[in-house]
């Protein structure tokens, strides 16, 4: 069991490394995520993590925080995006970069890379040529490597790949390789993974500017005046043109005004603001 003060040395942990918010009452949550890493480390007690995160262990700082971000994801999640990813943004995108046929893509929060390589399926089947013949960037990120590490190996299995994924595309991108299946190899390397902190400086000032941007369910998770940073941020690394998808219960709304909310129906995009 944590008492107050070994709940608030980890929480401030939380917050101070990865922008993670905690309040008082989820202690269920603190205690269901941290115990195997008292095993792992053969400590006895929270008390014993909370003076290990106090010396600045490198290696129990890491699992803290790859065990305290949530990873939930599949293909195709809430499918509504992706049908506006394929009908509208896509072949708006593709028309406008017709001249310099470049598009750059960031999918933050990435998680086990479901979600873009879901994007990259979307361009491949209804946009063939750009997916073969353009020079598409497209960087994936997440904070925790050991999500990343999965996601880059492409290997699923039978339930990650039955949630979400229509069958078609199932045969067309995934080979079966003994009780999982693997992603096809030209959309494998398609995506760039990395590790990157949203509450740090974005690594993207060698980058062109993003035409599309992916932090879907992420937000929920800070503060407000750390979601205000982080849009910020993400607002200065976007193409004037581009397109911010957010979670469904999303939103840039009384967060920032650095944002325009577009309005596709069922799906709002946000789009940088003009100064």
């Amino acid at each position: 069991m944590f008492n107050n003060q070994d709940f608030s040395v980890i929480a401030k942990f939380a917050k101070d490394k990865a922008g993670l918010y905690l309040e008082s009452d989820k202690e269920y949550l603190l205690e269901s995520r941290l115990k195997p890493i008292l095993a792992q480390f053969n400590l006895k007690s929270y008390a014993e993590l909370a003076q290990e995160i106090q010396k600045n262990n490198m290696q129990v700082h890491k699992k803290v925080i790859e065990s305290l971000t949530t990873n939930e994801t599949s293909f195709f999640r809430d499918l509504q995006p992706f049908t506006l990813l394929q009908q509208k943004i896509f072949p708006e995108l593709v028309e406008k970069r017709k001249n310099s046929r470049e598009l750059n893509i960031w999918c933050a929060a990435a998680s086990t890379g479901q979600e873009p390589y879901t994007v990259g399926m979307v361009l491949s089947e209804h946009f063939p040529q750009v997916f073969k013949e353009w020079k598409v960037n497209f960087v994936a990120t997440d904070i925790n490597q050991t999500v990343l590490n999965k996601a880059q190996s492409g290997v699923y299995s039978q339930l990650e790949v039955s949630r979400g994924l229509p069958a078609p595309l199932l045969v067309k991108y995934f080979t079966k390789k003994g009780i999982d299946w693997i992603i096809r190899e030209d959309l494998r390397h398609f995506v760039s993974f990395t590790t990157l902190n949203l509450m740090a400086p974005l690594p993207f000032s060698s980058f062109k500017p993003f035409d599309l941007v992916f932090i879907r369910n992420v937000l929920i998770y800070f503060e407000l005046k750390d979601k205000q940073a982080i849009l910020e941020r993400i607002k200065k690394v976007m193409a004037p043109d581009s397109h911010l998808f957010l979670g469904s219960s999303e939103t840039t709304l009384q967060i920032s005004n650095g944002f325009e909310q577009i309005n596709h129906g069922r799906v709002f995009t946000y789009q940088p603001k003009k100064n």
